[in-house]
């Protein structure tokens, strides 16, 4: 005779006498050892391949960086096929293959800098490229002009940008600032000077005024993003001297769209990186505040002087001194 609070043979008893499922594929309740003493049986994940799956997709955030990071290389690789291409149109002479090509160059490149989450400005910059190439495909003065007045916007842009970098943490040495406000001002002069007799009338004054704001965009380049922004900022010199030798009939060297494209669209690369690279690109980062700053005290990170409490940046041995518990102890006398 049994009582009335016994269980069935195959269930374990729990404390309340509710029985405790079985484990799928085991034929004992789960978290019941063995008869020879082992281990309890493990669960069966076999059961949920669903819930298999989700765990082994990630994170959320290793989600989205991981779909960036495809963007990020699918734009990258659209805009070298696109140049590729339009190169090779002008390699071969092919006009159609160049032309219809040329306008689709810049806004892959501007793919790459949202793919990298740069800053707004820099598009603004590319999209003053852009519209340039656009307005330049005509071959009429006023045309020129237009194109003209749109690549200054762009320099304008990456003036200001070079000049975020610079309050934001970019420190040229006074040596760098003197070479390179020398040579890129000599280059640009020795350029306008050697192609004004050539130029139209209607053109000189706009091409000068270009000729001032593209040396200044390649100088600040050249002192605020670094080396890639002082190789971007040379070869947008170079390609913009070769067109204006166009237009002023000057020498025409071996292919000679060839090497403006080429020049061109590696400067803005070079430039785009330089500035995605440099504390300009950051985000959220204010005036004054960038990552390379330093607070009156030397301290990197720039916690309020005399508020005891160390910066963002600061690192062991900041602010009050502390035992091994976090609590302050007394300075000895001196």
């Amino acid at each position: 005779m049994t009582s009335g609070n016994a269980t069935p043979a195959g269930d374990a008893a729990v404390p309340g006498g509710v029985p405790s499922p079985a484990a799928p594929g085991s034929g004992r309740p789960t978290g019941e050892a063995p008869a020879s003493g082992g281990i309890p049986d493990a669960p069966d994940h076999r059961a949920d391949p669903a819930g298999v799956r989700h765990r082994s997709a990630g994170t959320p955030t290793e989600r989205t960086a991981n779909r960036r990071n495809r963007i990020l290389l699918g734009s990258g690789t659209l805009f070298l096929l696109l140049c590729a291409a339009h190169l090779l149109g002008h390699a071969v002479d092919a006009e159609a293959l160049h032309r219809a090509t040329k306008p689709l160059l810049i806004p892959a490149l501007m793919a790459v800098v949202v793919a990298r989450r740069g800053p707004g400005l820099l598009l603004v910059a590319l999209a003053g490229g852009w519209a340039g190439d656009v307005l330049l495909m005509p071959d009429h003065p006023g045309a020129f002009l237009g194109g003209m007045a749109a690549f200054g916007l762009g320099h304008l842009g990456y003036l200001t940008l070079c000049r975020r970098a610079v309050r934001r943490g970019s420190s040229p040495t006074p040596a760098r600032i003197a070479g390179a406000a020398c040579g890129y001002t000599v280059v640009g002069v020795l350029v306008v000077v050697l192609l004004w007799p050539g130029l139209p009338a209607e053109l000189r004054i706009p091409v000068a005024g270009y000729a001032v704001l593209l040396t200044a965009t390649a100088c600040a380049a050249a002192l605020a993003l670094g080396p890639r922004g002082a190789a971007g900022g040379g070869l947008f010199l170079l390609s913009d001297a070769l067109i204006a030798a166009g237009i002023a009939d000057g020498p025409v060297i071996p292919a000679q769209g060839f090497i403006i494209m080429s020049t061109y669209l590696a400067a803005q690369w070079l430039l785009a990186d330089a500035v995605l690279l440099s504390p300009a690109g950051a985000r959220g980062v204010r005036p004054g505040h960038g990552p390379g700053r330093r607070d009156g005290r030397g301290r990197r990170g720039g916690s309020s002087p005399g508020d005891g409490t160390p910066g963002p940046g600061a690192g062991p041995g900041h602010g009050p001194p502390s035992n091994r518990y976090g609590a302050r102890r007394r300075r000895p006398p001196t």
